[in-house]
C-alpha cells in the first residue's frame, strides 16, 4: 500500500476509531493523517471499552515514511500503532501532537468527554439513559500506557522516528507508564530515533 495524498480525520472526533491490525507494507510517501482519536464505544449499551487508541493496532508487517499528526486518546494510547509484534517494523514515521492515556479520576478529562458520551447514549439509547448511566461511566474510564510511537513494542524494530509533542500517562496506581517512542518494551529495538517535547506521569 501507497498513500497518495493526505489524509484529513480530525475533522470529527473518531470516537468509534478502532485501531486496524497490519501486516503488510504500508508506505506513507511522506504524506500526512491528521486524526483526532478518543475512547472507543461499544454497541453494549452504556459500556466504555478499555481499549488502546491509535491508527494501527497490531503491526506485524512494515510501516514507512507516515506523518501522523493530531490527539490520541483513551486506555492505551499511542501516536501510530498499539503493538509491535512477529517482526514488525516502525521506519521513518513522524508523529506530531499529543498522547494521552489517563484516569476518570482527573476532572478535566471527565468534564470534556462526558458530554459527549451522554450525548451518544442519549441519541442511541434514548429510553435506557438514566442518572445511574452517568454513575457508571465513571468507573470504565482508565489510563494506563502512552506512547509517542508505539505503546508496547513486543518483537520488532523502530527506525528512524520522531516524536513531537506531549505524552502523558496517569492512573489510580502506579502500574503505569509513558514514553516519547515507546510506552512498554519487552523486546525488539529502537534505533534512531528522537524526541523533541515531553513525556510525564
Amino acid at each position: 500500500y501507497k498513500l497518495s495524498d493526505d489524509i484529513q480525520m480530525s475533522g470529527y472526533t473518531c470516537w468509534l476509531w478502532q485501531p486496524v491490525d497490519f501486516g503488510g507494507y504500508f508506505d506513507g510517501n511522506g504524506k500526512n493523517i491528521y486524526i483526532d482519536i478518543r475512547p472507543y464505544f461499544s454497541d453494549t449499551p452504556y459500556m466504555l471499552i478499555h481499549y488502546g487508541r491509535a491508527l494501527f493496532g497490531n503491526v506485524s508487517g512494515t510501516i514507512v515514511n507516515l506523518r501522523v499528526e493530531g490527539k490520541v486518546s483513551g486506555y492505551r494510547a499511542a501516536g501510530i500503532a498499539q503493538n509491535l509484534i512477529s517482526g514488525g517494523t516502525i521506519k521513518d514515521c513522524v508523529f506530531s501532537g499529543t498522547v494521552t492515556s489517563r484516569t476518570m479520576s482527573e476532572n478535566e478529562y471527565f468534564e470534556e468527554t462526558l458530554d459527549v458520551l451522554l450525548d451518544y447514549l442519549a441519541e442511541n439509547y434514548d429510553d435506557e439513559l438514566t442518572s445511574d448511566t452517568a454513575a457508571f461511566e465513571r468507573t470504565y474510564i482508565g489510563g494506563m500506557y502512552a506512547g509517542g510511537i508505539v505503546n508496547s513494542l513486543q518483537n520488532g524494530t523502530v527506525e528512524g522516528c520522531k516524536f513531537s509533542g506531549t505524552v502523558r500517562s496517569a492512573a489510580a496506581d502506579n502500574n503505569f507508564s509513558s514514553g516519547g517512542i515507546a510506552a512498554l518494551m519487552y523486546g525488539g529495538n529502537i534505533t534512531g530515533c528522537s524526541v523533541n517535547g515531553d513525556s510525564t506521569i
